[in-house]
């Protein structure tokens, strides 16, 4: 581990954080500077109000670095000039032993896990930051996470988490035509095969999921408006909504799609807040996972899905470009040695397990082993054939 430097007593601050953000308001710009989150060309010429407002409402990242050692019978720590540490006493993690409040500016930005005590899990060095909900309704969230991250010193490993919802029309489309999809003999298919669910009581759907929870990507669909009179009381989304234009019903709709960090590889972090990538990405990400086909008298089905399409929202008028996926790449044989060479080193160092054996009885995998053995041993003896074939067809061609 690499040496850090230890902060024996905390540094005074002139201002406690606490009391300096008590009782604050978000302060939104005025309209003409603030980031409409729904991208429209010459809106105002077409209509008096926007149809969709695409926010972000969800960002979390696992980064990598160590902050100064803390004393534990301290709790408020204010390590640069512009970031001060809290200790956050009332909630608890399972991954790590300790939970910041993170005040950026004398404000709350966010939430800070380091220190895991689940090192088969995590590197060391790992560490956790999600920012505070209200803050990404603001247009400079994402230059401010970019301060913090310079200020602690550390990296970005991946982003954990991100959320993108539309609000509006477009959302009460997805939910309506979701909705319609699911009845007999409609005339409107999926193009996917993707799970949904509903929930509510009677005839009346409250909320509705697309895909799973635990998978990589999935999707909600909800009365937003409902959900901040009773439960939320998230106001400055409702004045986020006003200040960029939006027509609101009595009850505004919100479809959201989760993302998860495989999904998020694929994506540009420093460009998580620009209006226009923000669309590209939820076109991109629902184009085929949640994309729509009229049914018609074609029995092809793979030409009939191509003819028939039709969005939900209008992307042009969003600025929003399909763009195009991170190609996998297959490892190579020494990359893949690298990778066993690394495992069976830490495995040794960090916790005196020295054989493949010891490996097998400490992570309890011998019935996972042994039910992969046979498959690995067929593979193996036709990969071990290719080699053989091509080492002979070399061997005669030198000759």
């Amino acid at each position: 581990m690499p040496k850090v430097e230890t902060l024996s007593i905390p540094t005074n601050s002139n201002l406690d954080p606490i009391e300096y953000n008590r009782g604050q308001h978000i302060q939104f710009p005025d309209l003409k500077s603030i980031l409409n989150p729904c991208y429209q060309r010459d809106a105002e010429k077409k209509k008096p109000y926007i149809e969709n407002v695409l926010n972000v409402d969800h960002f979390s990242v696992n980064l990598s670095g160590q902050l100064p050692t803390i004393n534990e019978t301290v709790n408020d720590y204010e390590l640069t000039e512009d970031v001060c540490l809290v200790r956050n006493t009332i909630h608890r993690s399972a991954h790590f032993e300790n939970l910041w409040n993170v005040y950026l500016h004398g404000e709350l930005f966010g939430e800070l896990k380091t220190n895991t005590r689940a090192p088969k899990i995590f590197d060391l060095d790992a560490m956790y930051f999600k920012i505070v909900n209200h803050r990404l309704y603001t247009e400079d969230w994402l230059q401010d996470f970019r301060h913090l991250v310079n200020e602690l010193g550390c990296k970005v490993k991946s982003v954990s988490q991100y959320d993108l919802a539309i609000d509006g029309v477009g959302a009460k489309k997805y939910k309506e035509t979701l909705l319609k999809s699911r009845e007999p003999k409609c005339n409107v298919h999926m193009k996917g095969k993707t799970f949904v669910s509903t929930s509510g009581s009677g005839k009346e759907t409250t909320s509705l999921m697309v895909g799973k929870r635990g998978s990589d990507k999935f999707a909600r669909s909800y009365n937003k408006s409902k959900e901040i009179r009773e439960h939320s009381n998230k106001t400055y989304i409702s004045q986020v909504w006003t200040k960029s234009g939006l027509k609101q019903d009595e009850d505004t709709e919100r479809f959201e799609i989760v993302l998860k960090s495989k999904v998020m590889a694929n994506y540009d972090i420093w460009k998580l807040d620009d209006p226009k990538y923000m669309a590209s990405i939820f076109r991109t990400e629902t184009e085929k996972w949640i994309g729509f086909y009229r049914i018609t008298k074609d029995t092809n089905k793979a030409r009939a899905m191509k003819a028939n399409k039709f969005d939900l929202i209008d992307w042009e008028t969003l600025g929003a470009d399909l763009l195009p996926k991170a190609k996998a790449k297959k490892p190579t044989e020494v990359y893949r040695a690298k990778q066993a060479v690394k495992t069976i080193l830490r495995q040794k160092e960090v916790f005196g397990i020295k054989t493949i054996e010891g490996l097998i009885s400490e992570y309890d995998l011998q019935d996972w082993l042994d039910s992969k053995a046979a498959y690995w041993a067929e593979d193996w003896a036709k990969e071990k054939a290719r080699i053989e074939k091509v080492k002979d067809l070399l061997t005669t061609n030198l000759n």
